[in-house]
Formats: C-alpha cells, structure tokens, sequence
C-alpha cells in the first residue's frame, strides 16, 4: 500500500474534513513462494480503517481494489512505483484545534499472492496542521410567527384577520423586516390558509417559516318565534297546522326551517313542545320552541244491554253473561264498572244492575237494566245407553239397569222406569221409559231399549284327541260320541265330518262337528285323530341252530335265515348275523329294514359250540408238567385219542398241527422259533385201529441239554402238550 503525508489547515471553531487517497504499489518480482509479498494478478485487495491519534477518525465508501490482469510481470517489468488504476478514498475528520499539531491516521490491507498465501498489513498517513479563526456568517435569521389562529366567520367571504410576525439574526446589526403573505388584516376564506413569512440579513441568509389561520363557521342560524296554539281533543289525536318560521345565518343566509312535530301531525290531549330548528351549511344547528295544547271535556259514551231474562240452572239462580262498554273520543275503549260483574250468578227474580264509565280527563257517563232469572226447565232424566242382553233360557233375561234425574234447581230427584229394573225380559225389543218431576212441576222423561237375543251356539262336547294304532294298509277304523246343548233350546243334533266309525288313514285327521239352534245359531267344534305304525314286523326263523341249543365243534347246523312281515306294509326284508362255529358262545341276530313308518324289528338266538376231548399223551410220554428225558436225535411216539362228544374220531384230519418248541430248561420261556415236528423211519400221522389211538413219531432234535416243548393241536382248536430235556 502506498503511505503518504497530509497538511491541513483548520479552524479553531469547527472540524475539518479531508480526503485521503488509497492505491495498491507493486514491491517485488512475483513467484510462487507462498511468503511472497506481491498480489496476485486481478486479486482483489481489501482495505479497512484500523485507529488514528488526535481524536481523528476516517470512513470509506469502498473497501476494495481489483488489481490488473497484469498486475505482475517480469522482474524488470516490476518497478517500485507502480501504482494500481483502481483507489479508494478516505474521508477523515480532524476535530476543531486551538492549536497546530500532527498526528497520524492507520489503514490495512489483505489480499493473497500467486500461491494462494496472505499478504497483509498496515500503513499508516501522517497528518500535520495549522489553525487560524474562521469567523463567517452563515445563519438565517429565525422567525417569531404566531402558533395556528382560528378565527369565526363574519360573512360567506370568511373573516379579517390580524397577526404579528417579527425575527432576530445573531450577526446583523438590526432586525431584518418580515414579509408574510397573505398579509394580516387580509380576508381569509372559510379553511385552513397557511400564511408564508421569510427574512433575510446583511449576510444574504433567508430564513422562512409558516403558520395556519383557519376560519370556521360555528354560529347557528337565527329561528323567529312563534305563539303558542291551543285546540278541543277531536280524537286520541287532534291534527294541528301552523306556518313555520323563517331563519337567518350570517354565513348562509335564510336556511331552511323544519319543526318537529312538523304542521299537520296528530297532537295527543295535553301540552306538546314543538321545536323548530335550521342548519347551516357547516352543519350549526338554530332552534326555536313553542306549546301545543289540546284539551279534553266531553264524556265518554256508555251502552248497556237490554233487560236480560235467564233460565235458572242451580239453587242459586243462573250465571249471567252481559256486554257493557264505554268508548271516549280521546280514550278510546273505557273500562266500565257495574254494581254486578258479567258472570256473576244471579239469584231467582228481579235483580237491578248500574254502570258507570270515567275517562283519564274525569268526565262521568252512567245507565243500568234488569236482569231476571226464573225456572221452567224440566229435569234432564238421565237413562243407560240401549242394550242389549243374551237369552238366558226359553223365557229370555232378566235385565238390570238405573236411572237417575237431575234438576238445575232442585238438585238431585228420583227417576222410576216401566218395566222396572230385574224384570224378565222376553226375546226380542223392549222399550223402558224412565220420568222425574222437579218441585215447580215440570216433568222430564227419558227411554232406552233393551233388546234380549239368542246368539249363543249350542256348546258341543267332543272327545279328547284320539289316537289309534293302524290295523292295517287302509289304517285304523275308529268309533266316537259327540252332544250339543243350547241354552234356549236344550239338546241339538250334532253333524261330524268324518263320522264315527269310518277308517282314518295313517297320520293326523281333523273331525269337524256342528250343531244349529232354531235362532240359526251355529257351533263348531273340532278334536284330532292321528293312525300312527308303531307296530315293528314279526320275523319268523328258518332253519339254522335251535335257540338255546348245544352243539360238538363240527356239528353245527347250516345259518338258516328269517322271513318278516310288517301289519302295514306286508312283507319286510330280514337278515341274520352272527353264525359261527368255533367252540364257545354264539349269538344270531334276526333284523329287519324299516317300515315305511320307521319300524324295524330284532331278535336274537344263543347256542354254544362245545370242544372234543383229548386224551393222552400216553406212556411212554410223562404228562402234568415233567420233563421227559429222551436222547437227542431219537424217535419219541405220541400217541393220544379225540372224541367228539361220545364218538371217537379216528380220521387224521382231526389233527390240525404239531409244533415243538425250545425252551429255557430253567424258565419254560421261548429261546427259538417253532420247528414243525417230522415223521421217522416213513411212518407218518395214523391212527391205530388196533391200539385204538392216534399215533406220532416225533425225532427229537440232536441238540443235548437243550429243552423242548411238543404241542399237538386238533381242529377245533384243542391241545396236547408234553415237556422233554434232551441228552
């Protein structure tokens, strides 16, 4: 940055201002050292106020310079006082100086170099002065004007206003003269008007100043005065006309004028101010009043009605309902007051009644008539509604009723009735009449009738609901005893529908009897037949084992089968179950499909199966649990008997197997599978018609010390079992 020095000259009664001029210098060729002190080309440089002594201070507008794009160049290019086309100024302010001096004002500067890096610093300008009095005259002279002047209309024109204006100047000799326009004494309009005033000194310093005259219009119009009027009530309201008044104003003239109530309005009966006013064109109201009186001293008109004649309706007379009315011109409707209130109940004769009306003016209006209450109405005989009752037995009802009587006047009286009450009425209509006589003679009646009938059916007794089992395809024949009974007629013959006796088919029925008195009466009555199938098929057996039957294991006989047949739907299909013929119980179960009511039908038989008896193993085979020792390898015969019940069966085909079995010679408990038993020496299983027993050769397996248990078994399931330990 360049720094230089400043020499100013300054007055001892004032600051002074100067300006300072700031450019960029080049110092330096430029490198990419990035401690280099030389700005880089079109960098911009900021500058910035740091202090300054002596109570100086500096502003500046810009705080930037923008270098050139070829700001640096080679290094003979690169002069120590180049200077940037841009600069910056600096206003600095020096304070007022009572003597010279000098002092110093520092600025920054920042920017960055070819390699991006800082340069920075401070330069500071030195400040030398010198003072000297500076004594001008540069003040205006200052006015004294009068605040804003309100001032009141005298005419349409406005109003002649005076004011004072004067001013003082510090430097000049004498007072300079004002001017102000419009001038006082001027006419001013009605507004505002600002009055404009200057003056000027020795020196040629004009001061000016200004101020308001404002002039208003605030006087109200002038109203002329009228008389009062005073008038007879023609009415509620009377109509009233008059002249209205004339007006003045100072401003505009002769306004115009409006009373309020205005001529031709209705008056009511006393006094009434009525105001007269007129505006001006500023709105400045004028008024003027005077009395309206309208008087009131006529009476109001009465009516009352005619003599009045009422019938008596109680002991105490009759209540009375009369109109009397007053109507005033004024007033209008007035109540009335008569010595007997409309609605009052008037007792029997002549009875006088006045009234009287009085309007709020006090003006009195009277008259009166008669009121005349007298008793020629017959007692009201009260009798029940006509009737009618039901015929009890040939001779018809005997009926009960009452009636009653009552008088206006009288009260409560006795009423008697032809035929009397609980008499027998006959079939048919019957008129009673009923009739009271009061105690001023007069006779009232009164009739109903009573009307006994036969409409009650003859009541028929029927069975309860029947049901029946089917005898057959067709259903159930069915046999019933229906009555009836009227009231009037005694027994009545009874029509039913099916009749007793016909067949019902199977399912619910309805029997529908009726039974007709001579009045034409008819009773209905019904009850219920249901033909249900509740019956299963029989079932007959064919063949097969005999219910409770023994039997030897092969020797039952054949299944045999069942035949079933339903009472309704014929013949039924039937199966039996359960045949067996291995030894033990048996039981065979005969069942029949459904009906077609969803019957069905089982029945069962028992029968046993018994086994054969075996007999043996014989000698030389031990039985009963011992072990038989034989030598491995050699041939043992078995030799045994069947008998089938008592027959002895010599057919080998009874035999149905022989096993062998090792066992554990200490347990008894199977060590390996069975092995089928085979014959020796090629004698196989026979029986020996001449020892009479069947006999086995067994060839013991070749396996010393081991155990073996032989078990022969039949057909129908029987055993002989015999223990060997082999050597």
């Amino acid at each position: 940055m360049q720094a230089g020095a400043a020499s100013v000259e300054a007055c001892t009664d004032k600051p002074v201002e100067f300006t300072v001029l700031i450019a960029a210098r080049r110092n330096g060729n430029p490198n990419a050292n990035a401690n280099n002190g030389v700005f880089a080309n079109g960098s911009t440089v900021t500058v910035g106020f740091v202090s300054a002594t002596e109570g100086m201070a500096a502003t500046l507008a810009d705080t930037t310079i923008t270098l050139e794009p070829e700001w640096q160049g080679s290094a003979s290019d690169n002069t120590q006082n180049d200077l940037s086309d841009e600069t910056l100024a600096a206003v600095v302010t020096l304070p007022a100086k009572s003597l010279g001096g000098s002092g110093s004002v520092t600025f920054s500067y920042s920017g960055v170099n070819n390699a991006g890096g800082p340069v920075s610093g401070t330069n500071a300008v030195a400040v030398t002065w010198t003072t000297a009095p500076c004594i001008t005259d540069a003040t205006p002279p200052q006015l004294q004007l009068p605040g804003p002047i309100t001032a009141e209309a005298t005419s349409a024109a406005g109003a002649l206003v005076t004011y004072s204006a004067a001013a003082t100047d510090d430097t000049a000799p004498a007072a300079p003269a004002v001017t102000c326009a419009p001038a006082s004494g001027a006419t001013f309009p009605l507004g505002t008007t600002t009055v404009a005033c200057s003056a000027t000194d020795t020196a040629g310093n004009t001061g000016a100043g200004s101020f308001t005259v404002t002039v208003q219009d605030t006087t109200a119009p002038v109203v002329g005065s009228m008389s009062n009027l005073g008038f007879e009530a023609s009415g509620p309201l009377t109509t009233v006309t008059w002249t209205d008044p004339t007006a003045t104003d100072a401003v505009s003239g002769s306004p115009a004028v409006s009373c309020s109530p205005p001529s031709g309005t209705g008056f009511p009966v006393g006094e009434t101010t009525v105001t007269c006013s007129a505006s001006d064109a500023a709105g400045n109201t004028g008024s003027r009043s005077f009395m309206v009186t309208i008087a009131d001293t006529g009476a109001p008109v009465l009516v009352v009605p005619e003599d009045i004649t009422a019938e008596a309706t109680g002991p105490a007379g009759a209540v009375v309902v009369f109109d009397a009315s007053a109507f005033d011109l004024v007033d209008g409707d007035v109540a009335v007051n008569c010595s007997r209130q409309s609605g009052d109940v008037f007792p029997l004769g002549i009875t006088p009644v006045t009234c009287s009306a009085i309007d709020s003016r006090g003006n009195l209006a009277d008259d009166s008539f008669d009121v005349t209450v007298h008793d020629t109405t017959a007692p009201a005989v009260s009798v029940p509604a006509s009737f009618i009752v039901e015929a009890a037995g040939p001779s018809g009802a005997a009926a009960v009723y009452a009636a009653t009587a009552a008088d206006a006047v009288d009260g409560e009286i006795a009423a008697t009735c032809v035929p009397g009450s609980g008499t027998t009425l006959p079939l048919g209509i019957n008129t009673i009449t009923c009739s009271a006589t009061d105690a001023a003679g007069n006779t009232g009646s009164n009739s109903f009738t009573v009307t006994v009938v036969d409409t009650t059916p003859p009541a028929i007794e029927v069975p309860a609901a029947i049901t029946a089992e089917a005898t057959g395809p067709a259903g159930a024949g069915i046999s019933y005893s229906v009555t009836a009974t009227d009231l009037v007629d005694g027994p009545v013959d009874v029509t039913c529908e099916p009749v007793s006796g016909s067949t019902f088919a199977l399912g619910g029925h309805q029997v529908d009897c009726t039974a007709i008195d001579a009045a034409g009466n008819e009773g209905s009555a019904s009850f219920a037949v249901t033909v249900v199938d509740t019956t299963p098929p029989a079932i007959t057996w064919v063949g097969g084992p005999a219910s409770g039957g023994t039997y030897i294991f092969g020797s039952v006989p054949a299944p045999g089968s069942c035949n079933a047949f339903d009472l309704v739907a014929g013949p039924v299909a039937c199966e039996v179950t359960g045949y067996g013929t291995s030894v033990g119980a048996h039981t065979l179960t005969a069942t029949t499909d459904e009906d077609p009511s969803g019957n069905s039908a089982t029945e069962t038989r028992s029968y046993s199966v018994s086994a054969w008896t075996l007999r043996g193993f014989f000698q030389p085979v031990d039985m009963n649990g011992v072990w038989n020792s034989v030598k491995g390898g050699s041939t043992v015969p078995l030799k045994f008997e069947v008998f089938a019940g008592a027959t002895e069966l010599v057919g080998t085909s009874a035999v149905l197997s022989f096993t062998q079995k090792e066992v554990s010679c200490q347990s008894g408990s199977t060590v390996l599978d069975e092995i089928e038993v085979t014959t020796t020496g090629g004698t196989t299983l026979r029986y020996d018609t001449t020892g009479g027993q069947f006999i086995q050769n067994w060839q013991s397996p070749k396996k010393p010390g081991a155990c073996y248990v032989v078990t022969m078994t039949t057909q129908d399931g029987s055993k002989l079992t015999a223990s060997f330990k082999l050597k």
